[in-house]
């Protein structure tokens, strides 16, 4: 049984979750707690008995016994030791192949093109092989051709490649190429010449090459007519044009 002070307290506890509730954002939550907080809360023992010192009466709890159930006892059975597994070799890894190494692709002569764009040709498909050596010879160009004899004339203001060609063995790797590029076997000199004397170089034709391309983008732009009216009509100037990705 409850006594009055139970009630009392069990009532403070259940106006104040009502308040809690009302303004909580989970309802629902706030009322388990509020009833769990109602379950375990103590019980309040009446001052007469404190003040003479005897102690709270205490509700006797039923206790309800539950019969065992009796479990039967099971037996595992015995578990035969599996059979060894053969013990497999590792399979024989194959050896990788070796890679060959890549061809080096030189341009071949044209007879119908002359000297200086047969050697531009010969000078830029060495780019993407031997950049190194088609560095120093993009600064070169053909004197002359006669029989076997192949001179190749340097600018006087690159004397430090002119002792570079010198090397027999730069040499004789650039008579390989050419042999293999121009079917022919040449023998190879460089000598120093005048600036602006002579043949065209291949960076020299690079340049005008490039240079040429810009002019014809430059008069198909000018020459479109939108950009006429542009031009008229705002008075704009075409400073510089820059081809696209």
């Amino acid at each position: 049984t409850l006594s009055e002070e139970d009630i009392h307290l069990l009532f403070d506890m259940t106006l104040k979750s009502s308040n809690d509730i009302s303004r909580a954002s989970d309802p629902r939550l706030v009322l388990e707690m509020a009833l769990l907080r109602m379950v375990a809360a103590p019980k309040v023992q009446n001052l007469s008995d404190l003040f003479a010192g005897r102690p709270p009466v205490a509700t006797p709890a039923k206790v309800v016994a539950t019969p065992k159930k009796s479990t039967p006892t099971r037996v595992a059975p015995q578990q035969t030791p599996p059979s060894p597994q053969p013990v497999k070799k590792p399979a024989s890894t194959p050896a990788p192949a070796q890679q060959q190494k890549p061809q080096m692709q030189v341009g071949k002569y044209d007879p119908e093109q002359s000297e200086s764009e047969n050697w531009f040709l010969f000078v830029s498909s060495l780019k993407s092989s031997n950049a190194m050596m088609a560095a120093k010879l993009e600064n070169t160009h053909v004197v002359s051709i006669e029989g076997d004899e192949l001179i190749l004339g340097l600018p006087e203001s690159l004397q430090f490649l002119h002792d570079q060609f010198k090397d027999s063995g730069f040499l004789k790797d650039l008579g390989q190429l050419l042999e293999k590029g121009w079917s022919r076997k040449l023998n190879i000199s460089v000598q120093l010449v005048k600036p602006n004397k002579g043949g065209v170089s291949p960076k020299q034709a690079a340049q005008e090459k490039a240079a040429k391309k810009t002019a014809e983008i430059r008069e198909k732009v000018e020459k479109h007519p939108l950009v006429q009216k542009a031009q008229k009509d705002l008075n704009l100037k075409i400073e510089s044009i820059k081809e696209g990705p």
